[in-house]
Order: C-alpha cells, then sequence, then structure tokens
C-alpha cells in the first residue's frame, strides 16, 4: 500500500524522478494570514514561488513577498518544514 508520496497530485502517474532545484525561485502569489488556528500567531505571511526546472512550492515566508521577488528555501525550526527567506535577506 502506499501513501500517495510516490504519486503525481494531478494525474496518478508513478513516473517521478528526483531533481535539484535551482537555489533561487520568484514569487507567483503571496498572501497574509491575519486569523489563524488558536496558538499561531499572525499574521503571517504564505507564497507560492516558481523554481527551475518546473517545480512550484509553497511555504511560509520570512518578511513579506512581493510578486516577483527572489526567494530562497530555508530551514524552518520545525523539523522538515521549510520557509522562503527573501534572496538577500537571513
Amino acid at each position: 500500500m502506499t501513501d500517495g508520496r510516490d504519486r503525481c497530485p494531478y494525474c496518478g502517474g508513478t513516473g517521478l524522478t528526483e531533481a535539484t532545484l535551482a537555489a533561487r525561485g520568484t514569487v507567483v502569489s503571496s498572501t497574509v494570514v491575519r486569523v489563524a488556528p488558536p496558538g499561531v500567531e499572525v499574521p503571517y505571511t504564505v507564497a507560492y514561488a516558481d523554481f527551475e526546472p518546473g517545480a512550484r512550492l509553497f511555504a511560509r515566508v520570512r518578511g513579506d513577498a512581493p510578486i516577483g521577488a527572489a526567494v530562497r528555501l530555508a530551514a524552518a525550526p520545525e523539523p522538515e518544514y521549510y520557509t522562503f527567506e527573501l534572496e538577500g535577506q537571513g
């Protein structure tokens, strides 16, 4: 039985391969979250960013995330989580 992580979420295909992403991506959409579950500090920003060779990632952002901004993926305090940092910050 599979947990679904070895399948494409869009087509269900299993022909997935690993790819090395570019160090820098570009923000394509972002929003500020102002209402969250109890215990989660607000406001915070989340964004989608495109990374070559063709991956779109979603993560919290350290700071603001204007569309078109260059970001890099950074480890977050929680294990196995990542955040975006604006290029040149951190």
